[in-house]
């Protein structure tokens, strides 16, 4: 069996990415083309660009369509970052859902439902969670991936796609990045599942570089009474 991979929230792992830090290779990777070398150095722009970031916060609105059905949700609110490894998902439309995602755990809160799944992180079994302990250039051999530089039509967009490598398991099987040319932020993310037939798409704006985060909201807070479910990773299944 290849190597798992499980992939949580593809748009929070590129905002997360932004936040990951660490040091930036001095070397990049031999190319092979002229594509592999702007790929390259695009990747290393983005990871050089996530020393400068500390927290980041955006409104987002996520889309999920079933496109067999042609049926579509749309859900509305704001994504809050911490480096190195705190996220919280905050919807707020059509009606109010929390997702706090650390190192240890993810907790999934539907407040009108008064429920919640915990998913709880082991070291033991932990999973590689992109977006809370990897950067873009750590991702060249999970991912085949290409880049369209800015054009005429799209001259502030620069679009990355990225496809699950052979022998890894996602829960996607491919994903494109719009990535704003000059803050190397994405702005725009689409994960297609072919398998079944869905597409999710996470829309940022109003993106927000290091403002001032306070610890509360990347505590998940409950009501007493709320019902929580324990569920393996694999079970979870995201917005």
């Amino acid at each position: 069996m290849g190597k798992q991979l499980v992939i949580v929230l593809l748009a929070a792992f590129c905002l997360a990415c932004a936040v990951a830090g660490g040091a930036v290779e001095d070397a990049a990777p031999p190319a092979t083309d002229a594509a592999e070398t702007a790929l390259d150095k695009f990747i290393a722009r983005m990871d050089a660009r996530a020393v400068e970031i500390e927290t980041l916060e955006a409104d987002l609105t996520y889309t999920r369509r079933e496109n067999f059905s042609e049926r579509e949700s749309v859900h509305t609110g704001k994504v809050h970052v911490r480096k190195p490894s705190d996220m919280h998902i905050e919807f707020t439309e059509p009606y109010p859902r929390h997702i706090w995602i650390s190192a240890d755990y993810i907790v999934d809160y539907k407040v009108d439902l008064n429920s919640a799944e915990k998913i709880e992180l082991a070291d033991e079994n932990r999973p590689e969670i992109i977006g809370l302990s990897t950067r873009f250039g750590e991702l060249r051999g999970d991912f085949d991936m290409t880049l369209e530089e800015p054009s005429e039509a799209r001259p502030s967009t620069c679009i990355l796609t990225l496809t699950p490598a052979e022998g890894v398991e996602a829960d996607l099987t491919s994903a494109v990045v719009e990535v704003d040319a000059e803050s190397l932020l994405p702005v725009r993310v689409t994960e297609k599942d072919s398998r079944l037939d869905v597409d999710k798409t996470y829309a940022f704006t109003n993106i927000r570089e290091n403002p001032r985060l306070r610890a509360g909201l990347f505590k998940p807070a409950l009501r007493r009474d709320t019902a929580v479910t324990l569920h393996e990773l694999g079970d979870w299944k995201g917005p």
